[in-house]
């Protein structure tokens, strides 16, 4: 609204510089020297505008690193963790036995990652591979396994919810600031529930036996997407076996 408010200026600004062109008068002058001042002061505006609309765009990447880099970051390492563990499913000399904590603990991602190389993908097809992996693990896919598929799946599944504190922790860090990323601009508090909600629901039905794990999945994914978007996060994902860890595991 206000550039065009400064165009207007500039053009009208002009139109009074012509006369003064045409014919020799004092006032024609004056409306001249009125029309040059408007065009510096209009274009300077556009110039500071400009610079402060850039200034804001800076503060707000900055807060949205603040704010939704590690919530970013936690999902993604679970998707991640989806993708690695569900390529392990077709491998008979995988240990499946160990307990769900200590496949996130460190010196066994550090194990893995000597004999598992990584791969990196965008997110776009990494999330083709996520929807198909999701469309295998549903409630109906799962009547037509053997019990022993199955509970292979679901001890997959209950190793990716207990590597899941440190994204709930930031999924409550998000809840407690809701109020004031709603008052900033920076989400509403109805992207917030929906993005809660959707965590929420993908680890719970992770970590219970029997459930529908393809929703689980969706429910991640629909997650990540939305923080995605909101924090203009564009990295690529890093398929391996990565997670945080308490600084006593170093």
């Amino acid at each position: 609204m206000n550039k065009r408010i400064y165009i207007w200026t500039i053009v009208i600004s002009i139109l009074l510089l012509v006369p003064d062109c045409i014919w020799d008068c004092s006032l024609l002058s004056i409306l001249s020297s009125i029309g040059c001042s408007c065009i510096a002061a209009a274009i300077m505006a556009i110039f500071l505008e400009n610079a402060a609309a850039r200034k804001e765009q800076i503060r707000q990447g900055k807060a949205r690193n603040i704010y939704f880099k590690q919530l970013e970051n936690q999902l993604k390492m679970l998707l991640e963790r989806v993708l690695w563990f569900d390529a392990r499913m077709s491998e008979n000399n995988f240990n499946w036995n160990l307990e769900p904590t200590i496949y996130s603990s460190f010196p066994f991602m550090v194990f893995m990652s000597k004999t598992y190389s990584e791969e990196t993908i965008p997110f776009k097809d990494a999330k083709i591979r996520l929807n198909e992996i999701e469309a295998k693990y549903t409630l109906d896919k799962q009547t037509l396994m053997t019990h022993e598929q199955l509970e292979k799946v679901q001890k997959m599944f209950q190793i990716l919810a207990a590597s899941s504190q440190y994204l709930l922790t930031e999924a409550n860090n998000l809840k407690g600031n809701k109020v004031e990323l709603d008052s900033e601009n920076y989400i509403s508090m109805e992207d917030t529930d929906q993005i809660l909600f959707d965590i929420s629901m993908g680890v719970g039905l992770m970590s219970t036996i029997g459930k529908n794990y393809g929703a689980a999945i969706a429910s991640l994914v629909s997650a990540y997407e939305k923080i995605r978007e909101i924090g203009c996060f564009t990295d690529d994902f890093r398929i391996g076996l990565h997670g945080s860890i308490e600084i006593t595991e170093l």
